[in-house]
């Protein structure tokens, strides 16, 4: 699999996206060592991926299409309520 864009969250500092030429992005918690979520973003290669505000992403894939997605809200074990 080949990355090709990387975006830290501008709302969490161990928050990271990636995206690849299989068409995933992924949400990676840097504390972990597994995403803590993906979704299939182009049926073909995604290019590009970035952070569009704190809970919201978009991408840009081989298809030509821009697409935006808003992140589901996770809470890691170490984390205290606000």
């Amino acid at each position: 699999m080949f990355i090709s864009s990387l975006s830290w969250s501008p709302s969490n500092e161990h928050h990271l996206l990636s995206c690849a030429f299989d068409g995933e992005v992924k949400l990676w918690d840097t504390r972990g060592n597994v995403p803590v979520h993906s979704v299939k973003a182009h049926e073909d290669k995604c290019f590009a991926v970035d952070f569009f505000g704190p809970d919201t992403f978009c991408t840009g894939g081989n298809d030509g299409k821009l697409k935006f997605y808003t992140l589901p809200k996770y809470k890691m074990d170490d984390e205290e309520d606000s």
